[in-house]
């Protein structure tokens, strides 16, 4: 089971991810 750290880092790195790639396709 991972950690709400580890967690919370994933949960960051995929907003970025699709932020990034929303903000491409507009």
């Amino acid at each position: 089971m991972i950690n709400s750290k580890e967690f919370s880092v994933l949960l960051d790195s995929e907003v970025i991810f699709v932020t990034f790639f929303g903000t491409k396709l507009n």
